[in-house]
């Protein structure tokens, strides 16, 4: 399934062990190699929408980088500004 054509193609850098990126993305959601640099795994996502992706990377609690798209970037930084507001907000 993670390699059926879909809308979008999220590439991903993730600091994180393939165990612990596997919990929050599983092998038919994507494709996980062992990235350039030490550490840090090469991650390959096909998805109609890029709703469901920001909450699934900040459940992974690992360091990451979005290489494509740049949608994507956006849709994190919403998700961090709503979480941060929140946090801050007094009962």
């Amino acid at each position: 399934m993670a390699r059926v054509p879909y809308r979008h193609a999220v590439t991903l850098r993730i600091q994180g062990t393939l165990e612990q990126i596997r919990t929050r993305l599983p092998a038919s959601v994507a494709e996980v190699r062992e990235g350039e640099d030490e550490g840090w795994q090469s991650v390959e996502i096909r998805a109609e929408s890029l709703d469901w992706l920001p909450a699934v990377l900040a459940a992974l609690d690992l360091p990451f980088v979005i290489e494509r798209p740049d949608e994507l970037r956006g849709r994190v930084i919403a998700l961090a500004d709503r979480l941060a507001a929140s946090g801050r907000a007094l009962p």
